[in-house]
Order: structure tokens, then C-alpha cells, then sequence
């Protein structure tokens, strides 16, 4: 029973119907093709148009945020007037520790 299928199948090439199957898969493929394009190109649009409305609006969030932030930390602290404080005070570098010291000499002749 196998040889008859087999047969059916070499008899079906012959006939060009594995031609019309080639045709079949250009078609989906150059289908598929432009249903890929045209989503890129879509989504580039999308992606043009909306995203810097929503990194504007994250930016001013943020820019909220700070401005809270840094309100909150003036009004905590009331100072007098004419006072002056020192909130950090900066570290000095520690001296390095070369044991090559630099020796200033003079040629003898």
C-alpha cells in the first residue's frame, strides 16, 4: 500500500501540482512580508507620536517630586537671619603615601 501512495506522490510532482504549492508559499510569504513592514511601520509612528508625550510627563513628575522634595527639607529647618551653617563639610584628600620623595640635587663638576 505504501508504493501506491508513493506513486501518487511522483505522479502528483509530474503533473506540476507541487508548482502550484510553490506558488501558494510565495504568496504567504510576500503576505507575511508586508503584514510585517506595515506593523513596523506602524508601531515606529506609535512610538513617534506618543512617546514623548509619556517622557514629558515623567519628566515633570519627577521634576515634582524634586521640587516637594526639596521644599520639605527648607521648611524643616527654620534658620535666623544672618546665620550661617555648614551642612556637609568636605573631606580633604589624605596625602599620599609615596615612598619615592622627590630629591633636588645639583651636578657637581
Amino acid at each position: 500500500m505504501s508504493t501506491i501512495i508513493r506513486q501518487k506522490i511522483l505522479t502528483s510532482h509530474a503533473n506540476g501540482t507541487a508548482l502550484h504549492y510553490q506558488k501558494i508559499s510565495i504568496a504567504m510569504f510576500l503576505k507575511i512580508l508586508i503584514i510585517i513592514i506595515v506593523v513596523y511601520y506602524l508601531i515606529k509612528w506609535l512610538v513617534k507620536m506618543i512617546l514623548p508625550h509619556v517622557i514629558k510627563q515623567q519628566m515633570d513628575q519627577f521634576q515634582d517630586q524634586f521640587n516637594q522634595q526639596n521644599s520639605n527639607s527648607q521648611q524643616k529647618r527654620p534658620r535666623r537671619e544672618g546665620s550661617v551653617r555648614v551642612e556637609k563639610v568636605p573631606q580633604k584628600p589624605e596625602p599620599s603615601k609615596n615612598d619615592d620623595d622627590y630629591v633636588d640635587y645639583e651636578e657637581i663638576k
